[in-house]
This record gives structure tokens, sequence and C-alpha cells, in this order.
């Protein structure tokens, strides 16, 4: 009876367009699935896969059938088990959270996220936050859902569309950074008055050197060589670093005071801790509240720069226009102009 049945939905869930393609049709469980083939063999094929599909799942053989599974759980599964030992599982939380659950909804079918509901969460995010942090989302979603394809939680992953480089970047004017010397003298005064003596020796180094958020949080002092002017960055937070390399960048003269004097004032490996004496992280008050007190004493817009953008900071060797960034190059020539 089983194999009766079967034949005689091959024979009534497909037929021929007039287009001349062939549409396979399949009632499982109440819900109707369709799709068009170009070939009568695909089309078969296709329903003989959804048959035996649901077969594997009936007998206790395959796990919860694909379409039942909702993005809160792939949220879930995500940050638990596929994605938790990312660098950046924070961050990942913290879109979820924020963005991508809010929009799409936790008790949403995976199978109805398709092309357009993606493209309207860019369009919508677009208004709300940068282009660039859109981008962000949308790699995270496209690999969560790749990540569900391949554990059978999802048939087909939809096309996530990013913005291009032009669009996020349309305007060189507005990448931040502290932009000549007298900009960099002015922010670190700033921060050398602040109540907070951890920040002067902090944030010079940032500049100077151009060590990522999670590199000034590992950093410790035997990682600092004073005799051979030399910064060995071995690890992000206490992870790996984001290249999983262990670099050597030059430790500029005009740091070498900075850091020495608070050595002094320190205990302990950490160059760089948090007011319980343990390492720094990424909601700091030095990353976030401080840096924007700092930024208004200094005579600048509280928004003028994010923690990250003291990497793109520039550093004039003579002229603006013989300007180097010190985020081109892990160990640029701009550091050691300092």
């Amino acid at each position: 009876m089983e194999a009766s049945w079967r034949n005689e939905i091959l024979q009534r869930g497909i037929r021929k367009t007039k287009a001349g393609t062939y549409q396979a049709r399949v009632m499982l469980d109440g819900r109707r699935r369709c799709r068009t083939f170009a070939s009568l063999a695909d089309a078969k094929f296709w329903l003989r896969e959804q048959i035996a599909q649901h077969d594997r799942v009936q007998r206790g053989l395959d796990g919860l059938e694909a379409g039942h599974r909702t993005f809160g759980e792939l949220c879930q599964q995500w940050l638990s088990t596929w994605g938790k030992h990312k660098r950046s599982l924070v961050t990942d939380e913290s879109f979820i959270r924020v963005h991508l659950i809010p929009f799409f909804g936790a008790g949403t079918a995976l199978r109805e996220i398709g092309r357009t509901k993606v493209d309207a969460y860019r369009e919508r995010k677009a208004r709300e936050v940068s282009k660039n942090t859109v981008n962000h989302h949308l790699t995270l979603l496209g690999t969560m859902l790749r990540a569900a394809q391949r554990e059978n939680w999802l048939r087909e992953v939809p096309h996530v569309a990013r913005f291009r480089a032009a669009e996020v970047n349309p305007d060189p004017e507005q990448f931040r950074y502290l932009r000549d010397r007298d900009e960099i003298d002015r922010f670190l005064e700033a921060a050398a008055s602040h109540e907070n003596p951890q920040l002067h020796p902090l944030y010079a180094t940032a500049v100077m050197t151009g060590l990522r958020l999670g590199e000034l949080a590992g950093l410790r002092w035997s990682d600092i060589s004073f005799d051979e002017a030399m910064v060995n960055v071995r690890r992000s937070y206490g992870g790996p670093t984001k290249s999983g390399w262990v670099r050597r960048v030059p430790l500029p003269p005009r740091l070498v005071p900075i850091l020495k004097r608070w050595r002094l004032q320190t205990s302990g490996d950490l160059v760089f801790i948090n007011g319980r004496g343990s390492m720094v992280r990424r909601d700091s008050p030095p990353f976030r509240t401080e840096l924007q007190s700092v930024l208004i004493a200094a005579g600048f817009a509280r928004d003028y720069l994010t923690f990250h953008s003291l990497r793109h900071t520039f550093e004039p060797s003579g002229s603006a226009a013989e300007a180097r960034s010190t985020r081109c190059r892990e160990c640029s020539a701009t550091t050691r102009s300092w």
C-alpha cells in the first residue's frame, strides 16, 4: 500500500505548465510544498526527496523537520553550540538580541525568512545604524542560515545582499580618526587630566601602536620590551589575536616614558585593568563613557570617534599630505615616527 501511495503521488503531484516547465506539488502533514523545474526528471527527483525526508522524520531516523525550526531556535543553537568558539561571540549575542530577533521574531519559522524579508531588514536598519554595521549584521545572519542548512534545519539559504563598499564609505572624509598632531595632542592632554589615571597610557598606546581593543585588554607587561622598543602582540583578551598570529609592533619613543610611568603605578602583569583589578572588557568605561567625556574635554563632539577609530589615526610626519595610517599596516612606519 505504501509503495502504491507513493506512485500515486508521483503521478498526481506533477503537472506540465503552459511555459513548458514541470511543477511538483505534495501535501505532507497538512502543508503543501510546491516547486517548479525545467525537466520532468528533476521534478520527480525533488518529489521523491520530499517524501523520503518526511518518512525519515516519521520513523525517528532524522531530527525535527527542517521547516519546523524557528529563528529563535537557530539563535540559541548558534550561541550555545555552533558559534560558541568564535572570538566575536559577545558581539554576535548583542547583534542577535538587539537587532535580529526583534526584527525577524524568535517564533518565525526559518523557511519564512526569504530574500524579501532580508532585504527589508537591510533597508530598515540602514536608517538606524551605519551601513557598515548593517553589513556585519547580514554577515552573521548569512553564516547562521548556512549553518542551519548544513544541519538540515533549512533546505535553501536565501540570498543575503550586503551593501557594496562604495555604499558603505562613499566619502573618505566621513572616515573617523584623529586627523593631525594637534588633534592627537588635544585628545591625549584631555585624557591625562581625567580622574582615571589609566586613560592617558591606554589611549596613547592605542593611538601610537594601532593595537585593537582586545589586544590592549590582553596586553601584559611581559609582552613589552623597553630595551628592544617592541610590543609583542600575543593575544586578544584571553585568546588568540584576530589573525591568529603573534606579531611585533615598534614601541614609539614618545610612548616609552608614558608606559614606564604607568608601570610604577600598577601591580600584576596586566597592563590595563578594570576597577576590580581584572581584565578590561569591551563595555568597560574607558571604551565608552570615559572616552566620550575625554572627547568633550578636548573640544570634540562626544561621537567624534569610537575607541576602534584610534586604530585609524593618522600621524603626520611633516605635513598632512604625508600622513599615513597605522590601520594600513600592523607594523607600519607610522608607529616608528612618533
